[in-house]
């Protein structure tokens, strides 16, 4: 995507993958910068790193405001990391690099410190706005995960407005001129946002209660981490709840708060499943709302800790959410790392026959959840719904199949992966016998003496035929 951008092309117009336009521009001002991915990594490294860091000035702020004792205050910084380090566990695992919510999670987790920890200025209006323009321009559930946080904190109207939708105001704003003076504004809005809005939202079986009640599914998740994670998750709240408890209140006292809380557990599962097929990925958009409980039960353990049930309840957080840690990862950076040797030389490849042939633009038929050859060429691919097979761009919604297959008709050259393509639809018979009647593996003389290109081959196109596609 990013390439798209430094080679000339509009995003969501030329080339198209449903996301926000804050991971486009990342892409280019890193390949602009580095010439590969590393700002992302950077910034992904960072994104893991901040909640452990902000829970330990959490507590240090706390301790002057508290005036804490030493041990108090030694034994609250374990509890503070050894939460944050749970979670950001969990992120790194299913969040992976370059995942878009990776970087909203990072500018969503500051909203919630600078909500949480600072006073009612103009400043910390203008922190909040940017904060939230930031992690929803990466990722739009972050609104709903943000929204969440804010009313965890204080569900009054009047606090709520000002901790979250005038600061949100702003942040729109301000992204729309960003967006419009970056051309991204129009396109962003009739072409991403329709499709976010229709197939993501409403095109999934799931229908939306049951992404809103479907509160098992990220024990289920976190369980796949270690097993004690789901207690740690509801520990951690129960924790907070026990210690802000007030016996002597009447009970109807609690009726709000209740309500607030179940309130608060839809909404953070809702802005996992608002995409509607819950995937690994969409588990870190919580983050805000996390961080927020962790800040919360911090602050509320440190005021109550001359109580000795609070003590030990702090004290039986901290072995649980230690003990979580104990866990295995499934990710094998060797493996990625070999993939993307191997990738780097096929684009070097592909690239060097564009150039000999002066072509621009090369069609890619790529592997269904693998590494993409066309994050590494410095030519742009013509494929327009970059992240779905070439027989299943409609799942973008309206008019994506027929530019995907228009888009085949002008290419005049395609990167094929060794094992060829497979047909899943009537569409995809039709592309595959396109495909063998008007391309073929015989190189022109541009591109006669072809370089390694390990895991594909080429076609080259042989007539000017079209293939016609009605929806």
């Amino acid at each position: 995507m990013g390439r798209s951008i430094l080679n000339g092309l509009a995003p969501y117009i030329d080339i198209f993958d449903n996301k926000p336009p804050g991971i486009y521009f990342l892409s280019a001002i890193s390949l602009w910068i580095f010439e590969d991915g590393k700002l992302g990594h950077y910034l992904g490294a960072i994104s893991l790193l901040t909640l452990p860091m902000l829970s330990i000035a959490f507590v240090w702020k706390t301790k002057k405001r508290e005036s804490l004792s030493r041990d108090a205050t030694l034994l609250l910084t374990a509890l503070a990391l050894a939460l944050a380090v749970s979670w950001i566990s969990f992120q790194a695992e299913f969040g992976r690099p370059w995942q878009t919510e990776q970087f909203a999670a990072l500018f969503a987790t500051c909203y919630a410190f600078c909500m949480v920890t600072m006073n009612k200025t103009k400043l910390r209006t203008i922190l909040l706005a940017l904060f939230l323009m930031i992690s929803i321009g990466f990722k739009e559930p972050f609104l709903i995960s943000c929204l969440a946080a804010a009313i965890l904190y204080d569900f009054r109207l009047k606090t709520i407005t000002s901790i979250f939708f005038i600061p949100l105001a702003i942040a729109i704003v301000l992204g729309s001129i960003i967006l419009g003076v970056t051309g991204t504004l129009l396109p962003y809005l009739t072409i991403d946002l329709p499709t976010v809005l229709g197939h993501r939202v409403t095109g999934f079986e799931a229908p939306f209660f049951i992404r809103i009640v479907s509160v098992h599914r990220p024990l289920a998740q976190f369980a796949q981490i270690s097993s004690l994670l789901p207690v740690v998750a509801i520990f951690l709240p129960a924790v907070y709840v026990i210690a802000t408890w007030k016996p002597k209140q009447r009970p109807t006292n609690y009726t709000r708060p209740i309500v607030f809380a179940v309130f608060i557990i839809l909404l953070g599962t809702f802005s996992i499943g608002i995409g509607g097929d819950f995937q690994n990925h969409h588990y870190a958009v919580p983050a805000p709302l996390v961080a927020t409980i962790i800040f919360l039960t911090l602050s509320t353990i440190a005021q109550q800790w001359d109580r000795f049930n609070i003590r030990l309840l702090a004290i039986g957080l901290l072995i649980l959410s230690g003990a979580s840690l104990i866990q295995t990862s499934s990710y094998n950076t060797k493996s990625l790392i070999e993939k993307e040797q191997s990738l780097r030389i096929a684009a070097a490849g592909v690239d060097t026959v564009l150039d000999r042939c002066d072509i621009d633009r090369y069609y890619y038929i790529h592997r269904t959840n693998e590494m993409r050859l066309d994050g590494f060429t410095t030519h742009s691919p013509m494929n327009h719904s970059l992240f779905y097979p070439i027989d299943q761009a409609s799942q973008n919604g309206p008019g994506f199949q027929k530019t995907e297959v228009d888009r085949i008709s002008q290419s005049k050259i395609i990167v094929m992966p060794n094992e060829g393509f497979t047909a899943t639809n009537d569409l995809g018979e039709s592309l595959f016998k396109y495909i063998l009647s008007a391309f073929s593996k015989d190189p022109p003389s541009c591109a006669k003496s072809i370089p390694e290109i390990p895991g594909f081959f080429l076609l080259f196109r042989q007539n000017n035929s079209v293939l016609h596609y009605e929806e």
